[in-house]
């Protein structure tokens, strides 16, 4: 859970760094607003869950083709370097000019979205998924009268929430610190 989360929100840092690297390269001009999330709380629950669903399928629909994959290649890493590719030229096709800026990160993020789904599986996927759509899609604002500023809140807290679970959950119930750094 924890790795998903991380792996997540450095996903949804790179999308926001490709929007203001892109920016100079396009005359000024942002390729695309961030969307916003923020609306009634029904809108809001039921784009949650949206987000849930679709992270679920993408993650399922990602493990199964890497496995069709090494069934075919019958190597891991022929598999792993074939999605990583589809992988990037996809997000290549879908966030477009410029090339210079889309291409380094879309193979970045694949390389990332890889990773997590062929070393850490289905539920690091799918929590992968939430964390980069949770802080890339949900408006967060340090203006808290900002009329949108409830929804990046309730986002955040659910991020923060499920990554403080998973950090308790890989700790077992050890100490947090060794007792020989507290001695010395």
């Amino acid at each position: 859970m924890l790795i998903g989360c991380l792996l997540g929100s450095s996903v949804a840092f790179l999308l926001l760094l490709q929007r203001r690297l892109a920016a100079p390269l396009m005359g000024g001009l942002l390729p695309e607003e961030v969307r916003f999330r923020a609306g009634s709380v029904p809108a809001f629950v039921e784009g949650l869950l949206a987000d849930l669903v679709s992270g679920l399928l993408i993650t399922l629909s990602q493990l199964v083709f890497l496995l069709i994959l090494r069934i075919v290649l019958r190597r891991d890493a022929a598999a792993l370097a074939v999605t990583w590719l589809y992988g990037m030229v996809l997000l290549t096709l879908i966030y477009g000019r410029p090339f210079a800026v889309t291409i380094p990160l879309a193979g970045l993020i694949s390389l990332l979205g890889v990773f997590c789904w062929a070393r850490f599986g289905l539920l690091a996927g799918l929590l992968y998924w939430l964390a980069m759509v949770m802080t890339y899609d949900y408006s967060m604002t340090l203006d808290l009268s900002a009329w949108y500023a409830w929804s990046g809140l309730i986002a955040m807290t659910l991020l923060l929430g499920l990554s403080a679970y998973g950090f308790l959950v890989s700790t077992a119930g050890r100490p947090w610190f060794s007792d020989s750094l507290l001695d010395d």
